[in-house]
């Protein structure tokens, strides 16, 4: 699901995405498809090219070569009508005739904070992620507009299983979240591990212990 573009950036992690409205796109993303904890991913290059004769259908399926990894961590209401208290002359259904200008006013808006870097090779027929390289940390930045689009499953694993022995998977990004003074670090970070458990069972060990200490920091600490 493409959600929208990047419209401007509040620090080297931090980019706030527009959510694309009716008549922008044929589907509209759903409060779902942003919501808190939601991974996406970041278009650093134009999508791949085909190689060879393929169905057009194929080609829209097709993932940027070059992606920046973030997670959603912030929803943002905009419109000319939010700070107004006093009565409409117009109901919801006499609205888009006779003030269709108040309907384009109105966005929504997302922070997404980047988690790393991926590369990914054309999807094989089984819809099988490739990834040739993975990096996380502090990424590339993505240029004003480049299109944001949610994850896949197997997106979200290829991103975080590790290739070394003895190591289930990698959340080195967790640090620089925390690094950048993110307000939200420890509710993200539940968040994100809670989608790990569901996706990658193997890690289970390791998400129970980040889980636990993250859990003290959030509820304890802050009532001592």
């Amino acid at each position: 699901m493409i959600l929208g573009t990047i419209t401007k950036s509040d620090s080297l992690v931090s980019y706030l995405c527009q959510v694309y409205r009716p008549g922008d796109v044929e589907v509209v993303p759903g409060p779902a498809d942003y919501a808190f904890g939601r991974f996406v991913k970041i278009a650093l290059d134009s999508p791949l090219q085909p190689t060879g004769p393929t169905p057009p259908a194929a080609q829209q399926g097709w993932s940027p070569a070059r992606s920046v990894v973030g997670v959603i961590c912030n929803t943002i209401l905009s419109g000319s009508g939010l700070d107004s208290s006093g009565p409409r002359l117009s109901n919801a259904e006499q609205v888009p005739v006779f003030t269709p200008d108040y309907l384009s006013e109105r966005s929504i808006f997302v922070t997404v904070l980047t988690l790393g870097m991926m590369e990914e090779t054309q999807p094989s027929p089984d819809g099988q992620v490739h990834l040739v390289t993975r990096m996380q940390g502090v990424p590339l930045s993505p240029r004003p507009d480049s299109l944001v689009e949610t994850m896949t499953e197997e997106e979200i694993r290829a991103f975080h299983c590790s290739c070394k022995a003895g190591v289930a998977l990698e959340l080195g990004y967790l640090s620089h979240l925390r690094a950048f003074g993110t307000p939200f670090f420890a509710a993200i970070a539940l968040e994100i591990i809670r989608q790990l458990e569901l996706l990658i069972p193997h890690g289970t060990a390791l998400l129970s212990i980040l889980k636990r200490n993250l859990a003290w920091q959030h509820i304890v600490e802050p009532m001592r």
